[in-house]
């Protein structure tokens, strides 16, 4: 018989006090709806009372047979070589970085996959943003290739930690909500497993402790950051992946030292400052032997390096200080100065471009950082180009001159009496991340009309380039390097106008946005990405592993302009790309799989003194709290 509510008000009290429920849902069915609401919320709360009464400061119930497991393998850490440290895992990190399973070297790291399985899953499911959705689920993706490949090797992956990396690293997956609540000195509901995730932390570090082992949460929520140190027990923000821009190499060396140069020159008839009789532009490595290069000795430069040999202190400030006017009085002797380092065949052989007073489609350098941004990009030995630095360098310019001009390049290595018009159409992809993708939808028109915005500053640039060429031919001012007298070769010879330069079903440019490139494979031509600071890190790897061997790859960024309110200066895609060119060309087993990555830092503005005044401008200077 259906029971009165002051019936069930008074089991539900006599339930409180002994801490069972007397309660019988059917009987809760016959209650009005008020009533029905009123009686599940009292039962709602009354259970998560009774759940979180481990907190304060009763003692621990018994150890669980997961606390034992956990206790054994923390128990193992100690017959290991590597460090006895414990890190734990929370969600929002998986979701910053889904490879940072991979980071945190020589540990055991834990993830609470009880609560952290589930959270992935919601954000991978309704999360509005695009990038946290992306991650989440590569995060899941990570998650089941460790678990495949412990199941491969006959590995429990519920009971047991799982070795990587030789075994000098574990992965320990469990399920936090079989663990039990260890005591808190202050609790507060977080919401989103925050406890649960807290809770795990506490009983690693109790267990840890007992074994002679550290144990640290590796959470972004600041609250449960905080919460976690309140409680006595070690947290840390993500740090793995932020890479410190300043010890990313500029790129190039200058070497004042005069017998490094007469090694160069015959120098029986000549000074430092005035060079005759070249002998040599391809020389071992070896014959420079205990040259020191600006506090470096030159058989530790960087792989693809460059040196410039001066031969005094005076000619390399007044190189490095010059630009504009001032650095076209050293185009004709620079190139006898300047070499790559080349340790793959321990050589220094000379550039590429070797005739800096012919344009580049129509373009000079300003200064040695283009000059040698130009020259990476137009090496054929270079296949991924890299340059970066502040705004008004020239960046995006030197880039799109120097595809064009690899077109022209192509048509001249290609060119056939019979076909004398070979098909550049898309030759040259250009891509960008479009932060605000997810809204392009609203805007009008079709997709080249919702990105014209996003690409103006590609297209001005190239009607400023192709106006630039079509005057210097009418006027024959401007010679471009090995095209020779054949106009064939020329673009503005095989493109009518600049519409159909860029227009036509034919058209030499490809504009397209960095997420839509996922899954393209590309056999040849120029990529150029420009912006790839606001890229995540994830897709430096999947992208550039969309290009064929004859595919020329150019980059360039800002690491410090960061229009993405996911990224940060140093953790970043355009980051992570430097950070391993620089890996790659100063390690020797990765510089003789991949001789063919350079970055470029180009520092001076050359925009005018306006531009070079904003550049100058520190937003982290500004404190806003001042009064």
């Amino acid at each position: 018989m259906p029971i009165s509510f002051n019936q069930l008000l008074n089991l539900l009290h006599l339930s409180r006090t002994n801490k069972t429920f007397l309660v019988n849902t059917k009987d809760i069915f016959f209650l009005p709806k008020t009533y029905k609401f009123l009686t599940f919320r009292i039962i709602m709360k009354h259970t998560s009372k009774n759940q979180g009464s481990h907190h304060n400061n009763e003692e621990p119930s018994s150890e669980s047979s997961l606390e034992k497991i956990i206790k054994e393998t923390i128990q193992k850490l100690k017959d290991k070589e590597f460090s006895k440290k414990i890190v734990i895992l929370d969600t929002n990190v998986l979701i910053s970085d889904p490879t940072a399973l991979y980071n945190f070297k020589n540990s055991l790291k834990v993830i609470p996959y009880g609560t952290v399985g589930r959270e992935l899953n919601n954000v991978s499911n309704n999360s509005r943003n695009a990038i946290s959705r992306f991650n989440a689920n590569e995060a899941k993706k990570t998650i089941e290739n460790i678990i495949d490949f412990a199941k491969q090797r006959g590995i429990d992956p519920a009971n047991n930690p799982i070795p990587m990396n030789d075994g000098r690293d574990l992965i320990y997956i469990i399920d936090d909500t079989k663990l039990n609540t260890d005591p808190l000195k202050i609790t507060t509901d977080l919401g989103n497993g925050d406890l649960s995730i807290l809770n795990t932390a506490k009983v690693f570090d109790r267990i840890s402790k007992e074994e002679g082992c550290n144990a640290v949460l590796i959470t972004n929520d600041l609250a449960l950051r905080t919460l976690t140190k309140i409680n006595n027990i070690n947290a840390e923000e993500l740090k793995k992946g932020s890479i410190d821009l300043t010890q990313i190499s500029k790129g190039y060396y200058l070497c004042s030292d005069p017998d490094a140069l007469a090694k160069i020159f015959d120098n029986s008839k000549s000074s430092t400052t005035k060079m005759k009789s070249f002998v040599s532009k391809l020389m071992p490595l070896e014959s420079f032997n205990q040259l020191i290069v600006e506090g470096i000795p030159i058989e530790e430069l960087p792989h693809n390096s460059y040196i410039i040999f001066t031969g005094s202190e005076e000619k390399s400030k007044e190189i490095i200080n010059s630009s504009n006017s001032d650095f076209h009085k050293h185009f004709k002797e620079l190139p006898s100065l300047v070499f790559r380092i080349d340790r793959v065949n321990e050589v220094i052989k000379p550039i590429k471009y070797d005739e800096p007073y012919k344009s580049i489609f129509g373009i000079y350098p300003k200064n040695l950082e283009q000059y040698l941004f130009m020259n990476d990009c137009i090496d054929e030995d270079i296949k991924i180009a890299v340059g970066h630095g502040v705004e008004g360098t020239g960046k995006t310019l030197i880039s799109l001159a120097s595809s064009i001009y690899l077109a022209q390049r192509y048509l001249k290595d290609n060119y056939l009496e019979s076909n004398p018009k070979l098909d550049l159409t898309d030759f040259v992809k250009i891509s960008k991340p479009i932060v605000h993708s997810e809204e392009i939808g609203y805007l009008p028109g079709g997709v080249d009309s919702k990105l014209e915005l996003d690409y103006f500053s590609f297209t001005s640039a190239i009607k400023r380039l192709w106006d630039r060429r079509v005057l210097a031919n009418k006027d024959n001012k401007i010679r471009n390097i090995d095209l020779g007298s054949n106009s064939n070769y020329d673009i503005t010879s095989i493109y009518d106008s600049y519409d159909d330069l860029m227009n036509d079903s034919g058209a030499l440019f490809l504009k397209a946005p960095l997420g839509f490139m996922r899954g393209v494979d590309w056999g040849n031509g120029v990529w150029i990405i420009d912006e790839f600071q606001n890229a995540e890190i994830g897709q430096a790897r999947s992208l550039i592993t969309r290009a064929g061997d004859d595919v020329k790859i150019i980059i360039t960024g800002c690491p410090y302009q960061i229009d993405s309110k996911y990224l940060r200066d140093n953790y970043n895609a355009l980051a992570f790309l430097l950070y391993n060119i620089q890996k790659t060309n100063t390690t020797e087993e990765r510089y003789k799989n991949a001789p063919f990555v350079n970055s470029i830092n180009l520092s001076k503005t050359e925009r005018g003194k306006l531009a070079k005044w904003g550049a100058t401008l520190d937003v982290n200077d500004y404190d806003y709290n001042k009064k």
